[in-house]
């Protein structure tokens, strides 16, 4: 649809579905900026033909299609991504979520780290001293590019108290939450490398 509502032709951009299909098979980013360069009309009731497009098809892929003696190509462009899990750990201030953020934390992040917290938590509770620290999934692409993904672990430390070690563990494709010190040797192992 983007492509149409740019003037290229329906056969152009059938054709151009047909190269890039299968790395946007999940479908591209919403505001994803496409670099459109089209050509001469060969007369006035054609549309103009497809020169040249280019855009990011993924995080880690970036693709420009060029005509060449007549015929769309495709080249793909790889682009390095480092997948290191993002940890935020910090000191409640006035309030958790405004101190996750001065820290670092993404806002989604911090939701989510509070939505697994309040399973063992009173949210009501928490004060100033009282510790975070936050697992998330974060992938960092060369061009500055960052996704941030799903919360991984949610740790939380009382100035005075319990401390709260929940991770997250799936398992046959269904996704759960535990508190690690009253589950297995397999997860409490997970615990002690986070420590």
């Amino acid at each position: 649809r983007a492509l149409s509502r740019a003037g290229i032709s329906s056969a152009d951009a059938a054709t151009v579905m047909g190269l890039v299909g299968g790395d946007i098979a999940g479908g591209v980013k919403p505001g994803t900026r496409l670099d459109i360069v089209l050509g001469r009309r060969a007369s006035r009731d054609r549309p103009r033909p497809l020169d040249h497009l280019a855009f990011r098809a993924r995080l880690d892929l970036a693709v420009e299609i060029d005509r060449v003696g007549g015929a769309l190509q495709a080249k793909r462009i790889p682009i390095q991504v480092d997948n290191t899990p993002l940890r935020v750990q910090g000191v409640v201030g006035d309030s958790i979520y405004r101190s996750a953020r001065a820290a670092g934390a993404p806002p989604k992040a911090i939701q989510a780290f509070l939505r697994v917290i309040t399973q063992q938590v009173d949210l009501g509770s928490i004060g100033a001293g009282d510790r975070y620290d936050i697992i998330v999934e974060h992938r960092h692409a060369e061009t500055g590019d960052v996704e941030v993904g799903e919360l991984l672990y949610a740790g939380f430390r009382r100035a005075r108290g319990k401390a709260v070690d929940m991770l997250k563990w799936t398992t046959g494709g269904r996704t759960e939450w535990f508190e690690a010190s009253g589950v297995g040797d397999e997860l409490r192992a997970w615990g002690v490398l986070l420590e």
